[in-house]
């Protein structure tokens, strides 16, 4: 009876383990050591007014730099925060990919591009967009989380307002020289 209970027991914890250890941590490639995963958020316009548009483009790449050697991250999501109406990158959510993986290599790729037409409250002076990337690294023979945030700012550009007469100015006439008496008339000598 007691062996048939360790028995039981052997078998309740080698199944505890067996669930409870990630089976897909794993340090991929083997020997990599670093989080070389780059996001690039690039504006098309570096100046804009209201109601103008910015097409927004976000690039990822994963390649080594020596000594860094590129580890595998995968089940990535990209995002692009567009600028809310304060100007800040509080707006829209944007999703350009999800479940993407970012092998070591991994060359610079467009993930994707997004629109945003310029609708910002009076006196904003600049607006800004936020790019994300979060994924899982493979560095360990535990997995760790990766994120990546970037920024980028654009002016808005407020036109002058057009020069301004008073109106006055706008329905007097034009001064005319005074009449002189006897203009035009010859002298006696």
């Amino acid at each position: 009876m007691k062996k048939q209970k360790l028995a039981v027991i052997a078998a309740a914890l080698t199944l505890l383990v067996s669930v409870a250890s990630p089976v897909s941590a794993i340090q991929s490639p083997s020997g990599c050591n670093s989080n070389r995963l780059n996001l690039s958020l690039i504006k098309d316009k570096t100046a804009v007014q209201q109601g103008e548009v910015i097409t927004y483009t976000v690039t990822v790449t994963n390649v080594d730099s020596a000594p860094a050697i590129a580890c595998d991250i995968d089940n990535a999501t990209v995002t692009v925060r567009l600028p809310a109406a304060d100007g800040t990158p509080t707006g829209t959510l944007i999703t350009l990919a999800t479940g993407a993986n970012y092998p070591a290599g991994f060359t610079q790729t467009t993930v994707g591009t997004t629109t945003y037409t310029v609708a910002t409250n009076p006196g904003v002076t600049d607006i800004v967009a936020e790019a994300r990337v979060s994924g899982v690294l493979h560095d360990a023979p535990v997995d760790h989380a990766a994120e990546i945030i970037k920024t980028v700012g654009t002016a808005i550009i407020t036109p002058a307002p057009p020069a301004s007469s008073t109106s006055n100015e706008a329905s007097s006439p034009a001064p005319t020289a005074p009449k002189l008496p006897n203009a035009g008339v010859p002298r006696a000598q």
